[in-house]
């Protein structure tokens, strides 16, 4: 497995373990200024996660990550980005709460602008990453069982003469 994807997931747990306290406790009615402050630190963390998250994916992406199991590798890095966008979005509800009941909570505007970019490694990860797509290796072993395939021999034959110019039936 990957570093970075354990590291995402595990930061991924963790902050929705702390948003879980922070939820359970709300003592919003009482308008505790020490809720707000643990939510802006929660926030703090939300972001941290985001940037992680971004990171895990550009090093997947760009092969700076080598990946033994990339089906486990897929699974763990799909589930960290589930539990960041179900958090995130919890931590925003909390802060329009804690902001209607007159608690200003720092850094709530700057997650709120990073929900964006969370959204679009979610987006990416689901399009490019191959191994989310199982439908589709289902279909592929579906085919191949069939006799819908190419031997390896045509489709060198195939390149060659494309390299070559050659228009070949």
């Amino acid at each position: 497995m990957s570093i970075l994807v354990d590291r995402c997931f595990k930061r991924s747990e963790l902050v929705q373990e702390l948003f879980a306290e922070m939820a359970e406790e709300s003592p919003l009615d009482n308008g505790d200024a020490q809720f707000a402050r643990d939510l802006a630190e929660l926030c703090g963390e939300c972001l941290d996660l985001i940037e992680l998250c971004k990171h895990a994916w550009t090093g997947l992406r760009g092969g700076l990550e080598k990946v033994r199991n990339t089906q486990a590798a897929g699974r763990t890095f799909q589930s960290a980005l589930r539990k960041s966008h179900h958090v995130v979005n919890g931590v925003i509800e909390l802060c329009e709460t804690s902001d209607k009941k007159g608690l200003r909570v720092s850094d709530h505007s700057r997650l709120a602008a990073k929900i964006p970019d969370l959204i679009e490694v979610i987006a990416s990860a689901q399009r490019d990453w191959p191994f989310f797509r199982m439908d589709r290796m289902e279909e592929a072993r579906t085919a191949f069982r069939q006799g819908d395939f190419r031997s390896a021999e045509d489709l060198l034959h195939d390149a060659q003469d494309n390299r070559s110019g050659a228009n070949h039936p």
